[in-house]
């Protein structure tokens, strides 16, 4: 459908990622609450619910009584419409702002039209502040998605391949109470091997020494149980943001191509090459994986944010284009395709 509409790659590749989110949604268990599992493939569901033609048209004809009885309670006026069935009329809509205030706002500045017409005549923008609007919050709109890969108990080849020493992750959760060892030992090898990916440390032992140990073994952060999840997700996002802020001052090199991640520049041999988002990202984690082999999988998870394979074309489009602008106009190639493997940034093929 976002195809058929001409909608710009980045909006296909938002519109998979949501679908990919509902595919993975599990619907909560409610006590006492039982019903028949939705079909979704079922016209019913497509239909359109059933008019009240008996029921009131406006606020005006609810019972006074019940309208009493919601703003004892406080209830908002859109809720009161919504709970009495009656629709409300706002103070102004879309369409009379359009009409009459569009071209004053255009003049001073404010782009004021409907996300189908964005799409079309402002992609530019939409493109670069759609994540803004649209958060990645779940349905009750306060629980942050993480990606999470737990080890319940960690063996070498876990810190070779899959972990935070290879710069995949923000912020490790380490228990230190784990089936075969303690968990602070695990939190010691990662410093070891100078790792300096924010660790938070879980335990039942609060006391004084047990914290002040932890935090000397290498971690950020120490929580102890039980605790509330909401402090839990606080103290994640105050690491991955410090994390974040740390990484932005970074000056990727290989060669002559250089990625100032503060300033979001990019420059070969000092000419300024101009990227999209989506290829600036692109290029940031080939970069961070110079001269090593990155798999679709890794861009599909890390640039895209899928995991799972769209089945397009995305990935060798998106190289395309950068291989076109980074080695364009310069004796010495610096965007690799690997046959059969994937792909890399460096001065070998």
């Amino acid at each position: 459908i976002s195809r058929k509409k001409g909608e710009p790659q980045f909006l296909t590749d938002w519109r998979l990622k949501a679908f990919d989110r509902w595919l993975k949604m599990r619907e909560p268990k409610w006590a006492r609450v039982h019903h028949v599992p939705i079909d979704y493939q079922a016209i019913s569901y497509y239909s359109a619910p059933k008019s009240n033609s008996d029921g009131p048209k406006s606020l005006a004809d609810v019972d006074p009584k019940l309208l009493a009885t919601y703003e004892k309670l406080g209830v908002p006026l859109h809720e009161r419409a919504r709970l009495a069935g009656v629709a409300v009329d706002a103070v102004f809509d879309s369409v009379s702002v359009a009409t009459t205030f569009k071209d004053r706002l255009a003049k001073a500045g404010v782009v004021f039209c409907p996300f189908s017409e964005a799409v079309h005549s402002h992609p530019e923008l939409l493109e670069r502040y759609l994540a803004d609007m649209v958060n990645s919050f779940d349905n009750d709109g306060r629980i942050q998605r993480f990606q999470l890969l737990v080890y319940p108990e960690p063996q070498p080849w876990h810190w070779e391949d899959r972990s935070p020493a290879a710069g995949r992750y923000d912020v490790i959760i380490a228990d230190r109470m784990l089936p075969n060892r303690d968990g602070l030992s695990v939190v010691r090898m990662l410093r070891a091997d100078r790792n300096e990916t924010p660790v938070l440390i879980l335990s039942a032992l609060g006391e004084v020494d047990d914290r002040v140990e932890g935090l000397r073994a290498g971690g950020d952060d120490y929580l102890v149980k039980p605790y509330a999840f909401a402090e839990l997700q606080a103290r994640l996002e105050v690491l991955s943001r410090r994390r974040r802020a740390n990484s932005a001052s970074e000056l990727l090199t290989v060669a002559d191509l250089s990625i100032d991640l503060r300033k979001q520049t990019v420059t070969r041999a000092g000419r300024i090459i101009r990227l999209q988002p989506r290829e600036f990202r692109l290029l940031e984690y080939l970069m961070r994986h110079a001269e090593q082999v990155v798999t679709r999988t890794m861009l599909l998870e890390q640039v895209w944010d899928f995991h799972f394979d769209p089945k397009t074309n995305v990935i060798d489009v998106q190289i395309s284009r950068l291989r076109t602008k980074i080695d364009k106009d310069f004796p010495t190639p610096l965007v690799h395709t690997v046959r059969g493997a994937g792909y890399k940034v460096g001065t070998s093929p």
